[in-house]
């Protein structure tokens, strides 16, 4: 899949091993296909979602895996990581803007 790193920069995301948002290096992983993940068809479903939530049509969507889920609501959105040891708030724009571009640059449109 696309660098998500590269286009995590751009909405000011530390996408890095070490960076608070560790869950979308995983995130990066878990839909790679390269590593055996869900590909595409999981991250669409992600932001068919995501964009549910934004028109107020339901009001929140969980999403995640192992060690992170996050918790997508209109405004902010919270980052439970680390098995729920940490959690972090972000804009939810910002995020879906990110994930949006990051399926974008993996399955452009014809």
């Amino acid at each position: 899949m696309s660098n998500l790193s590269e286009i995590g920069k751009r909405y000011s995301f530390d996408i890095s091993m070490s960076g608070e948002h560790f869950m979308l290096c995983e995130l990066n992983l878990i839909l790679s296909e390269q590593a055996g993940g869900s590909g595409i068809t999981y991250l669409e479903e992600i932001i068919l979602n995501m964009e549910l939530v934004l028109s107020s049509k339901i009001e929140e969507y969980e999403f995640g895996f192992d060690s992170t889920i996050i918790d997508f609501q209109k405004e902010k959105s919270i980052i439970n990581y680390d098995y729920f040891e940490s959690e972090i708030e972000v804009d939810s724009i910002s995020l879906f803007n990110m994930m949006n571009d990051w399926l974008k640059s993996v399955n452009p449109p014809s």
